[in-house]
């Protein structure tokens, strides 16, 4: 993941029909989680490439380590307290980055 975030152009391939000409292409990678006794650490890296170069055009890393009390309940069942845990915890980090990119409004 460090690796992919440290290029300064895309690996990857982009064409028609999954992006139109004018458009940009965001990169989104989980770069680490873990699960600690009371502790969940997640971090999101986010690049905003253009398809045709390749070129890389703004990256932004964001990272939270929020205390959610035991772990392991969050696992019982369909593990669905990890999920919403997760999920709560990454989303607003993607939405900070997008903001930072000049893709969404300031608050």
């Amino acid at each position: 993941m460090k690796d992919w975030f440290g290029q300064d152009t895309s690996p990857f391939q982009y064409a028609e029909p999954e992006v139109r000409p004018g458009e940009f292409v965001l990169e989104v990678g989980l770069g680490n989680y873990e699960v600690m006794t009371d502790t969940i650490f997640v971090m999101v890296y986010t690049k905003l490439v253009d398809p045709v170069t390749g070129a890389t055009l703004a990256k932004e890393r964001k990272y939270k380590c929020p205390t959610v009390g035991k772990t392991e309940p969050l696992f019982r069942g369909d593990a669905g307290g990890f999920k919403t845990t997760f999920t709560d915890t990454a989303r607003p980090m993607v939405r900070e980055s997008l903001r930072e990119m000049k893709l969404l409004p300031s608050r």
